[in-house]
C-alpha cells in the first residue's frame, strides 16, 4: 500500500515538474493599453496644436461681400407635447459681389420679414439632427432668394442658434 501511495505521489510530482503551470500576468495588457492611450493623446494634442480639423470655411470671395449679421428672436410653434420654445438665430448672408451686397442691404426689411415668418412656423423638432438643420438652412436660402434677386446671394451661414 505504501508502494502504491509512493508511486502515485511520484507521478504527481513528476507531472508538476515536467509541465509547469503558466501564470498570466496583466502586465502585457496594461502596457499595451498605456501605449494606445499615449498614442491617442499625442495625436489629439498635435491636431489641437495645428488647428487642423478639416472644417470647411466659407469661400474667401464670399466673405468679402458679407452682410451684417441678422439676429432673430422668435417663438416657435408648439411641439408634440404642447411646449412652446424660443429661438435665437443669427445668420450671415453672403453676396456674389459688392453691387449685390448693396442691393441686399436695401432689401433687408423684406428679407427679415420673410425669415421671421418662416422661423415662427417651425417647431423645435425641425432643428434636430444634421438633416433637419440642412433643410432649415436650404429653406432660409430659398426664402431670402425670393425676397431679393436670387442671383445676388451666394450662401447663407448660421452663426448662432439657441433653442430654449
Amino acid at each position: 500500500m505504501n508502494d502504491a501511495l509512493t508511486s502515485s505521489l511520484s507521478l504527481h510530482e513528476h507531472a508538476a515538474v515536467s509541465s509547469p503551470k503558466r501564470v498570466r500576468t496583466p502586465g502585457k495588457h496594461i502596457v499595451l493599453f498605456l501605449l494606445a492611450v499615449t498614442f491617442m493623446l499625442t495625436l489629439s494634442t498635435s491636431l489641437i496644436g495645428t488647428g487642423r480639423f478639416d472644417n470647411p470655411s466659407p469661400p474667401a470671395a464670399a466673405t468679402e461681400f458679407a452682410l451684417a449679421p441678422m439676429e432673430f428672436l422668435v417663438d416657435l410653434s408648439e411641439d408634440d407635447n404642447g411646449r412652446i420654445a424660443y429661438l435665437k438665430l443669427s445668420t450671415v448672408i453672403y453676396a456674389v459681389d459688392e453691387k449685390s451686397r448693396k442691393l441686399l442691404e436695401t432689401q433687408a426689411p423684406q428679407i427679415r420679414e420673410r425669415v421671421t415668418f418662416f422661423l415662427r412656423a417651425l417647431t423645435p423638432e425641425d432643428f434636430q439632427y444634421d438633416e433637419g438643420m440642412n433643410r432649415v438652412k436650404a429653406e432660409l436660402l430659398r426664402r431670402i432668394s425670393m425676397a431679393s434677386d436670387s442671383a445676388a446671394i451666394s450662401s447663407v451661414a448660421i452663426d448662432e442658434l439657441v433653442i430654449q
